[in-house]
């Protein structure tokens, strides 16, 4: 990947595009996060884009690591880089760089305190479940969901469900 590349605002928009696509629709989460991990490496902390600030990378990579990998440690380093690409933007830019950064910070310090993110996890592989396009991914999804210890069944109406037990969190 050309360096120069990503430094061209339309393209880090269509990266966090891709990034999502591959998480949520094609139910890639560790995909998402390999893309973002080498696009990361190609991309600076500061580029003037009408869309979204290179830090989105960051915090698009630590939601898939957290919610859909289950990675505290991993969501907290991408959230802290996130945080420290946010600070380089001058006060009250455009994007409120700076509030972005403080809200990293706190999202560090909150997995500090509670590191059990299954509740968000199962809602995230239930995002998924709605966007499965074949039987093997509903599986897998299914799979994931269970492994995390909800609770899948049908309602009256026939219709899939999850839930996530009283128990956790």
């Amino acid at each position: 990947m050309n360096n120069l590349l990503l430094y061209h605002e339309k393209l880090l928009q269509e990266v966090l595009r891709i990034a999502v696509s591959t998480s949520l629709f094609a139910g890639l989460p560790h995909k998402s996060v390999e893309f973002l991990e080498e696009s990361l490496k190609h991309t600076p902390p500061k580029v003037t884009s009408p869309v979204y600030p290179p830090y989105y990378l960051w915090i698009y990579k630590g939601v898939d690591e957290l919610l859909f990998l289950g990675d505290v440690e991993a969501a907290k380093n991408s959230n802290t880089m996130a945080a420290n690409w946010a600070d380089t933007y001058p006060e009250n830019d455009r994007f409120n760089s700076k509030a972005v950064a403080q809200r990293r910070r706190q999202t560090v310090k909150f997995l500090e305190e509670n590191p059990d993110s299954r509740a968000a996890q199962i809602g995230a592989w239930s995002q998924i479940l709605s966007n499965a396009n074949s039987q093997e991914m509903i599986e897998q999804v299914l799979a994931q969901i269970q492994a995390l210890g909800g609770e899948v069944y049908f309602d009256s109406d026939g219709n899939l469900r999850v839930r996530v037990p009283e128990w956790i969190d």
